[in-house]
């Protein structure tokens, strides 16, 4: 909504280890019958592809969503046959700029999807290798100290 741009479709993936056997990566991808910025609509589709794609017995390693189809705002394409309400479109954008308001006068995240709520006490990503980060972590550069020798 920041970028004032609808989606016309979206996807989701989600993978197996691909080191590991019995790799596993499956997507899917939802038409929108008129594109949307509405988070709930685009959530609510990709949790229904979800449901059919997730197999409760694999370790999932990997995940992810995207938007595709994407039109600036101001292009809304109406069918003629009148099978697309553009009043519901209306609404929508009603209802996110409501919630875009909120989170920008009250701060950022004060009202959101309950399904977004992935907050760090509740889930975080498994680090089973500890990588150097000192490229982007100021803290963890590495020191170097020079120590005088001794004169003989």
């Amino acid at each position: 909504r920041e970028g004032k741009q609808l989606a016309g479709s979206a996807g989701i993936f989600i993978a197996t280890n691909q080191h590991n056997p019995g790799f596993n990566m499956r997507s899917r991808k939802v038409d929108f019958d008129l594109a949307t910025a509405d988070t709930g609509r685009i959530a609510e589709a990709l949790m229904s592809l979800l449901k059919d794609m997730f197999n409760p017995k694999a370790e999932y390693h990997r995940a992810g969503v995207w938007l595709g189809d994407l039109r600036p705002r101001t292009h809304l394409q109406i069918d003629l046959l009148g099978g697309i309400d553009p009043d519901l479109h209306d609404k929508s954008q009603r209802s996110m700029a409501a919630l875009d308001n909120l989170n920008e006068r009250y701060g950022k995240r004060t009202v959101h999807y309950a399904a977004e709520d992935l907050d760090q006490t509740t889930w975080q990503p498994r680090h089973k290798i500890g990588m150097p980060r000192f490229t982007t972590r100021w803290d963890e550069i590495p020191k170097v100290a020079i120590a005088k020798q001794p004169a003989d």
